[in-house]
């Protein structure tokens, strides 16, 4: 089988290592295995190169309508496919998601994974709109969706995107580390956020949060920003002015080896958000056995649970994670059970076998 994949940028990211882990198992399965992205640089790229993948990049692919880089875009796809000439595309992103559909016109079978629709609640109400109309016009040039969450799956069923019989659900899924770490003995709480820094993340609840919590509770934890983005420098000035700046440590973009150490080590795991779909980061901090706190936006609820962490209402986030900030700083067994069942729980239902098994099953399924 030839399997093309497409995703939009290469940088590290949640689909980024989504699609990772498909490309490898494609590769280990013996077939032919090509991929469409931005640039010929970043984490996704060496990855790619590493697998010996078929790389073809398109500087094209950009979160842009402007009509001449739509029509360059779509020129270089259709050249792409027609010297690849693959079995099934498989497209990630919603840049690389509209236009190679748009360009290929399901010539080829083609499948899409949403990881998370823009139209979520949540998002600005131009986005949704735009958003909603442009995924029920490509989607009549798509074989089948996969959503990342049920929530997304049940918000592409009332949206009328797809007939219900070309729309999946599959989860997430992480590589479980073989063993956790005893944690060393420290004398802080490693508090820790894993993201873009820019929206929909929202550092200003997790700060605004913490700044809320007791000189004697602050002074037992430490706040870890893997991560960067335009949104930097007024997150950093924010927690200047809260008089937080030395409990926080910026550590900007990692990669995704890299990651996985500040996972080993946190206590708590983080995630201020305003839309999501299925965060990959929070599926990895639960195989790490670490208690998961965020907004309950998206998929989220489908994993964090009242045994493994503290789902925040949107009506009020800065007090509930304040809340949970509190209880899981202060409560030492609490935290650590908290992560026992995180563990689990990825164990049992978000395996990366069942994961790879599904989606490849749609390959070849009518």
């Amino acid at each position: 089988m030839r399997i093309l994949y497409a995703i939009t940028k290469t940088e590290i990211g949640g689909a980024q290592t989504h699609l990772y882990h498909l490309l490898k198992h494609a590769v280990l399965k013996g077939f032919e295995v090509g991929l469409i992205a931005d640039k010929r640089e970043g984490w996704l790229f060496e990855k790619a190169s590493e697998l010996g993948v078929v790389f073809f990049e398109n500087k094209h692919f950009k979160n842009s309508f402007n009509p001449l880089n739509l029509l360059s875009s779509y020129k270089r796809i259709q050249n792409i496919v027609s010297q690849f000439k693959p079995d099934i595309i498989h497209v990630h992103s919603g840049a690389a998601g509209f236009m190679v559909r748009f360009a290929v016109k399901n010539t080829t079978p083609t499948i899409f994974t949403a990881h998370g629709w823009s139209f979520t609640p949540g998002a600005p109400f131009i986005r949704r709109t735009i958003a909603k109309v442009s995924e029920r016009f490509i989607a009549k040039y798509t074989t089948k969706i996969i959503c990342v969450s049920h929530k997304d799956y049940n918000l592409a069923l009332q949206a009328n995107i797809i007939s219900p019989d070309k729309l999946f659900q599959i989860y997430n899924s992480v590589s479980l580390p073989l063993e956790v770490s005893a944690q060393t003995t420290k004398n802080f709480v490693n508090i820790l956020f894993v993201g873009r820094l820019a929206p929909p993340k929202d550092l200003h609840i997790l700060f605004q949060a913490f700044s809320r919590l007791s000189y004697d509770v602050q002074e037992k934890a430490k706040i870890q920003i893997v991560g960067d983005g335009p949104a930097f420098e007024e997150f950093r000035q924010l927690s200047q002015r809260l008089g937080i700046e030395e409990k926080v440590d910026w550590f900007g973009r990692q990669t995704y080896e890299t990651s996985r150490h500040f996972f080993e080590d946190a206590d708590i795991f983080v995630l201020p958000t305003h839309w999501e779909g299925f965060p990959m980061t929070i599926v990895e901090a639960m195989s790490y056995g670490v208690p998961v706190v965020a907004s309950n936006v998206g998929g989220i609820s489908e994993i964090v649970r009242e045994d493994n962490g503290f789902l925040v209402d949107t009506r009020n986030q800065v007090e509930g994670f304040s809340h949970a900030l509190h209880e899981l700083i202060s409560h030492n067994e609490k935290r650590q059970a908290m992560g026992n069942h995180a563990r689990l729980l990825v164990q049992k239902s978000f395996s990366l076998e069942e994961f790879l098994e599904r989606t490849f099953a749609l390959y070849t399924s009518e």
